[in-house]
C-alpha cells in the first residue's frame, strides 16, 4: 500500500531503500537490524545536568515555565478559530489571495502550538511527571494526516509517503503525531529543494518510520548531539531553531519503549527514523 502526496514527483535515486553489497534491495528486517546512529541512552541522559536545576538557579523553575507556556495556548487557539471562521466566510474565487494568507496564518499557529507542546513536555520530563495516553492507531493513516495538516501547500508536492502494509500500534497518538511533524519540519527546513520520502516498514517485532531527504546531511559531530536538549545542527547557516524538537521526540519515543536515530553522511542527505514496538 502506498500513500503518494505528490502525483508526478521524480524521486531522486539516492533516497530509496538501502542496498546490500550484492546490489539487491535489503529486506525490511535487515534494514531495521542494521544500526545507524541512535540517540543516547537513558543512563547517559540521567548523568546530564537537569534543565530544571538550571532554571531554579536562574530564578525560573520548570513549573513556572510550564505555566507561562500553557497560558500562550489560549490566544493561539483564538487566532486559529478566528482564521477558520474568516476562511469559511470568504469562500469563493474572489478571495483567493486572502484565503491563502489565512492558510499561512493557520499553518504558523499550528507550528507555534507544536513548539508550546514541546516546551510543556520538556518541563514534564524535567519534573518526572510525563505520562502517556495510549490508544490503538493505524500508523500509515496518522502519518498521512500529519502531512496534510503540517506541511505547507507549497511543499506538499515534495513529500511522498510509502507504506508497505497497514500497521496498528498502541501509542499516545498526539505525541507520535508531533514526533512525525518534528522530523518532517526538520527535513523540509534543512533540505528546501529535496524530495522528502516518508517510508513505513514493518518487521516481526517493530514498525519503523523513516524520514529521508537528500539535503546537506550531518557531520559525525552533529550526529553525536543532534538529539540533545537545546542543540541543533549548524550545517546550513542562517537557519534558526529552539533545539527542543528532536530532544522531545527522543524522550517521547523512549517513553514508548522504542528508539530513534539518524543515518547520515555529510553532503549526502539524512535519514532520520524511529522504531515502535508492535502490540
Amino acid at each position: 500500500m502506498e500513500y503518494d502526496v505528490a502525483n508526478d514527483l521524480h524521486v531522486p535515486s539516492n533516497v530509496h531503500a538501502p542496498v546490500d553489497a550484492s546490489g539487491g534491495d535489503q529486506t525490511i528486517e535487515q534494514t531495521i537490524e542494521q544500526e545507524p546512529r541512535f540517540a543516547r541512552g537513558t543512563e547517559e541522559i540521567a548523568r546530564a545536568p537537569s534543565a530544571a536545576r538550571d532554571a531554579e538557579q536562574s530564578g525560573l523553575r520548570a513549573v513556572d515555565v510550564a505555566q507561562i507556556v500553557h497560558d500562550l495556548k489560549t490566544p493561539l487557539a483564538t487566532i486559529a478559530l478566528e482564521a477558520c471562521l474568516l476562511d469559511d466566510r470568504l469562500a469563493g474565487d474572489e478571495h483567493v489571495e486572502v484565503r491563502r494568507a489565512l492558510g499561512r496564518i493557520t499553518h504558523n499557529v499550528e507550528y507555534l502550538d507544536r513548539i508550546i507542546e514541546d516546551l510543556l513536555d520538556s518541563c514534564a520530563f524535567d519534573e518526572g511527571r510525563f505520562e502517556l495516553r495510549q490508544t490503538a492507531i493505524e500508523l500509515g493513516s496518522v502519518v498521512a494526516r500529519v502531512i496534510e495538516r503540517t506541511v505547507a501547500t507549497r511543499d506538499r508536492a515534495r513529500v511522498v509517503l510509502e507504506a508497505t502494509e497497514p500497521v496498528t500500534l498502541l501509542v499516545d497518538e498526539l505525541r507520535i503525531e508531533r514526533v512525525i511533524a518534528n522530523l518532517l519540519s526538520n527535513a523540509l527546513k534543512y533540505a528546501p529543494r529535496s524530495a522528502i520520502i516518508v517510508r513505513l516498514e514493518v518487521a516481526r517485532h517493530s514498525a519503523r518510520l523513516w524520514v529521508v531527504d537528500s539535503g546537506p546531511g550531518l557531520s559525525a559531530d552533529e550526529m553525536s548531539f543532534v538529539f540533545d536538549k537545546y542543540r541543533r545542527a549548524e550545517t546550513v547557516q542562517g537557519l534558526t531553531g529552539n533545539g527542543l524538537g528532536l530532544y522531545v521526540s527522543r524522550k517521547i519515543i523512549d517513553s514508548h519503549g522504542g528508539r530513534i536515530g539518524v543515518d547520515s553522511v555529510e553532503g549526502e542527505g539524512a535519514r532520520f527514523f524511529f522504531d515502535l514496538p508492535l502490540p
